[in-house]
């Protein structure tokens, strides 16, 4: 399996654990808190290992691979919203959820200009000394 592909297969399987830990947590089970973390967090966190180890961005490029990050941010917020309207009296599911995204949008942010620019400067262009 190629690079590409496997890291958009990671990234559909950890889609699909952190739907499934919602669904988990939502069931009332013992230590859902515990569930909803590890839902919450699995996905920017394999992201971010697969951006360190891997680097998807030198094969799919810095644009669909922050795509992936905006489509797990949007999921993580679906999430926050649902687990805001499921557990009313405790909204630490949906900060944590809450939190997620916004680590994931920061993802996607980081990755477009950083990638984009460091291309530009292989170029030729110097980027520190005005827009790019």
């Amino acid at each position: 399996m190629t690079v590409p592909r496997a890291a958009s297969v990671f990234t559909c399987i950890f889609f699909s654990f952190a739907a499934l830990g919602f669904w988990r947590a939502s069931l009332g089970v013992r230590g859902s808190l515990i569930w909803i973390g590890a839902s919450a967090f699995a996905l920017p966190l394999v992201l971010g290992a697969l951006e360190i180890f891997w680097t998807p961005t030198n094969f799919i490029g810095a644009y669909l691979w922050a795509g992936h990050a905006i489509a797990a941010a949007i999921l993580m917020t679906a999430l926050a919203e649902r687990a805001a309207k499921r557990w009313v009296g405790d909204m630490r599911p949906a900060a944590l959820y809450a939190m997620s995204a916004l680590s994931l949008i920061a993802f996607a942010l980081i990755i477009n200009p950083q990638h984009s620019c460091l291309k530009r400067r292989n170029r030729g262009h110097d980027c520190y000394r005005g827009p790019c």
